[in-house]
């Protein structure tokens, strides 16, 4: 996954939506919106990708994306060209690039999702990458998981998905694949408990695996 897993994007997001929300942010019980606000994109995440779908179905769906784009932008979301890699996220790479073949998959367009790995030297790393784009169902599909399976001629009971959100982790598990939860993005360990394993971080994962 990239969001919440490789790229550091989802503390800016909550921290964009407690701006926009203002003094609302005082009604929330003990006065913690961040918890709840996370606790709503964890669970709009695998709706709003079946929305998507069904408006795939009909066509519909670039428009759907370019709403989301423009909902992006009010709320003060960071563009592509400003987001960070989480720390140390290259070097893990770079030590797991010695040892397995690496895929990335993700909700993001190919240009943005391109873009940002260009920036930082990333791209090299990946054996395949699939975007948005390249699949119909989104995650918690198990779809775009196969995809990335089926274009590095492995069988999906061979990979792990590591991500950030239920959906990462049921796509996976639909998928037949191994599942880590990372707690860099959206998920608390509550969230991510069907997770096979939970990890602070992808930096994590060279001595788990």
């Amino acid at each position: 996954d990239l969001d919440g897993t490789l790229a550091e994007t989802d503390d800016y997001i909550v921290r964009a939506i407690m701006a926009k929300l203002g003094p609302i942010n005082r009604l929330f019980p003990n006065n913690d919106a961040e918890n709840y606000i996370r606790r709503w994109v964890m669970r709009l995440e695998p709706v709003a990708a079946w929305m998507l779908a069904r408006l795939d179905d009909v066509d519909l769906d670039d428009d759907a994306f370019k709403t989301v784009r423009r909902i992006r932008t009010l709320l003060g979301y960071k563009k592509t060209s400003d987001l960070q890699p989480v720390a140390g996220a290259q070097a893990t790479l770079q030590e797991l690039r010695t040892r397995y073949r690496l895929g990335l998959v993700t909700t993001r367009d190919r240009h943005s999702t391109q873009r940002f790995l260009n920036q930082h030297g990333l791209t090299d790393l990946f054996d395949v990458i699939i975007a948005r784009e390249d699949v119909r169902r989104l995650k918690p599909h198990p779809e775009p998981v196969l995809k990335a399976a089926e274009t590095l001629g492995v069988d999906p009971a061979q990979c792990v998905m590591v991500g950030d959100t239920l959906a990462d982790i049921r796509s996976a598990r639909a998928a037949g694949a191994a599942s880590v939860g990372v707690l860099t993005g959206f998920g608390a360990k509550e969230n991510l408990s069907e997770a096979d394993v939970i990890v602070d971080s992808v930096n994590d994962l060279p001595q788990w695996l």
